[in-house]
């Protein structure tokens, strides 16, 4: 057994200390995933401006938190792009006492902001896991299990494997040959037609991804119209040896990302990578054109605190957003 009562929480300032000893503990990580990477968090970190900041309950749990600062609020938050916090609890801590450990993240760290999101992912969602000043809010995902081409397809919802089935001859599949201007371009298009304003500028969008493509954790796949050559969908997916993340995607209006979906299901299946992650299913409209691919809804939970001037700007969110969809 491993004791907590001398544990006391660590903000490691130096960025190269804060790297050794961050990649350490996710090499023995239970939650291991791309959304642990130190360096693919301090790119998420930059390309928003924010602070990243490594805090670590000895040699077992570390979280690197990214702080963002508002003219009227400092708060650590989940970044766009990442479904879930940067968090590492090392796979020596027995699985009964798991849950006590994990807790200590929502304790108060000197120097950190009270108010805070924090986004677990579902290896972490213990159900004995409930900080008392925190609002639960539970998210879910749909995750594909890979195989080939046909077996994939068989899954699909009848109105998807027809459109698939129509379109194919149309489409050629290809990877890592993509315009990362042009699957950026798509992906602010996509933001625009759900009515929402993409988070990062088409330049800002543009340099992270660009960064991100360089990392071996990162593929590139997209289909291309037969005739033009043109980009017609595109994703840059994020994975491990096990599974892998719908990270950033766009496409053309009509058919295209059907036929991305299904290539992409038989070629991370050709990788021996188990399962695939469509990252998210809580906006409606996305949430059913995800929910027809065959997946498997996999739970996860957001938790929120908020002082009282985050509060305001939360709820004056929610009003503007409320007028745009009016």
């Amino acid at each position: 057994m491993i004791s907590l009562n001398n544990i006391r929480p660590t903000v490691v300032t130096d960025l190269e200390v804060a790297r050794e000893r961050w990649n350490a503990l996710n090499s023995v990580n239970v939650a291991s995933s791309p959304f642990t990477d130190f360096e693919l968090t301090l790119a998420l970190a930059q390309s928003f401006g924010w602070q990243l900041t490594p805090v670590f309950w000895g040699e077992h749990l570390g979280a690197c938190f990214l702080v963002r600062s508002r003219a009227w609020a400092t708060d650590i938050v989940v970044p766009p792009f990442a479904p879930y916090s940067c968090i590492a609890l090392s796979e020596s801590i027995p699985e009964a006492e798991r849950p006590a450990f994990l807790e200590r993240i929502f304790d108060d760290v000197e120097g950190l902001p009270y108010s805070r999101v924090i986004s677990l992912d579902p290896r972490l969602c213990f159900s004995e896991s409930r900080p008392d000043t925190y609002a639960c809010a539970p998210k879910q995902t749909f995750s594909i299990p890979t195989s080939p081409l046909e077996k994939a397809i068989s899954a699909f919802s009848e109105s998807t494997r027809r459109q698939f089935n129509r379109s194919k001859e149309d489409l050629i599949f290809q990877t890592n040959n993509l315009s990362v201007s042009n699957l950026c371009e798509m992906v602010a298009a996509g933001y625009e037609h759900h009515g929402r304003r993409a988070p990062l500028s088409r330049e800002k969008m543009e340099a992270m991804a660009a960064a991100v493509s360089g990392f071996t954790l990162a593929r590139q796949l997209g289909v291309f119209d037969v005739r033009t050559n043109e980009l017609q969908a595109g994703i840059v997916l994020l994975l491990n040896n096990t599974t892998a993340w719908y990270w950033l995607a766009g496409s053309e209006r009509g058919p295209a990302m059907t036929v991305l979906l299904a290539h992409t299901i038989h070629f991370l299946h050709e990788q021996n990578v188990g399962h695939f992650d469509l990252m998210g299913a809580n906006t409606d409209g996305i949430s059913e054109f995800k929910r027809r691919f065959g997946g498997i809804l996999i739970q996860y939970r957001h938790w929120q605190r908020l002082n009282w001037s985050n509060r305001f700007v939360s709820v004056l969110g929610q009003f503007k957003r409320l007028v745009r969809s009016l």
